[in-house]
């Protein structure tokens, strides 16, 4: 147990500010009286833009579902051998490493520390949070150990093909590999792909436009394939902006 809140509250002007340095884990919560909520992430390939929603990283082929090591109960870290995609250095900090498929450690996933580069095929040594350990003995059982990085870092637009999850909504502009803000609860604006929203009703991350908003089905018989993202506050219009409360957690 620790003393250190798991949730930051502060000033407005902090979720318009952006960082070189890690200065708060991945993920990290910052929440406004009013409710909105934003939570710490990393740009990826392309800056973030005010209004636009944002996905994690798709997953590296090459890094699911290989094969691990054999760990005991009560190890701190697991080894995995690597399909041909190299690691760069704390890719997988505050991700996740996934036991399943059969494996005997089946059912559990772990918490990845910071860690060094690994080079394309080669075998990683992944580190557990400090004062976690393996609970169920993990065997050699191929294809069943996977990799998946924190979903804030290198964040990307959220793409018209469902990729990857919707994460967050860029509150202003990040460099590519800078740190800042998403929010994930609360009235934000999100830009719209077009003039046909309704007040109050629900939307969806846009299947035309990538990182805008769009009008949920309003046939119950329509399937949706877009994740609903919230309701319409205001209406936008197209390529402009619409208010939204964001229901992302």
């Amino acid at each position: 147990m620790s003393a250190f809140p798991n949730i930051l509250f502060g000033p407005d002007q902090e979720i318009y500010n952006t960082y070189t340095d890690r200065r708060f884990t991945l993920g990290q919560s910052l929440q406004m009286l009013d409710g909105r909520r934003f939570r710490f992430n990393l740009a990826g390939a392309v800056a973030l833009v005010a209004s636009t929603l944002q996905q994690s990283g798709v997953p590296v082929a090459n890094h699911i579902l290989q094969t691990p090591a054999a760990a005991a109960v009560g190890a701190q870290s697991v080894a995995v051998a690597l399909g041909a995609t190299a690691v760069v250095a704390d890719q997988y900090r505050d991700g996740q490493l996934l036991i399943t498929a059969g494996n005997t450690g089946e059912g559990y996933s772990y918490p990845v520390d910071t860690h060094a580069a690994v080079t394309s095929s080669g075998t990683f040594t992944v580190p557990l949070k400090r004062g976690t350990t393996v609970q169920v003995a993990i065997g050699t059982t191929a294809n069943s150990a996977s990799l998946y990085s924190n979903p804030f870092w290198k964040t990307v637009v959220a793409a018209t093909a469902y990729t990857s999850p919707v994460v967050g909504v860029a509150v202003g502009a990040t460099a590519i590999g800078s740190y800042g803000w998403l929010q994930t609860r609360g009235l934000t604006p999100i830009r719209s792909d077009n003039t046909t929203t309704v007040v109050g009703q629900p939307v969806v991350a846009s299947a035309a436009t990538a990182g805008d908003c769009a009008l949920a089905s309003a046939t119950i018989a329509t399937t949706i394939t877009q994740p609903v993202i919230g309701n319409i506050i205001a209406i936008g219009s197209s390529a402009h902006t619409a208010l939204v409360d964001l229901h992302l957690e």
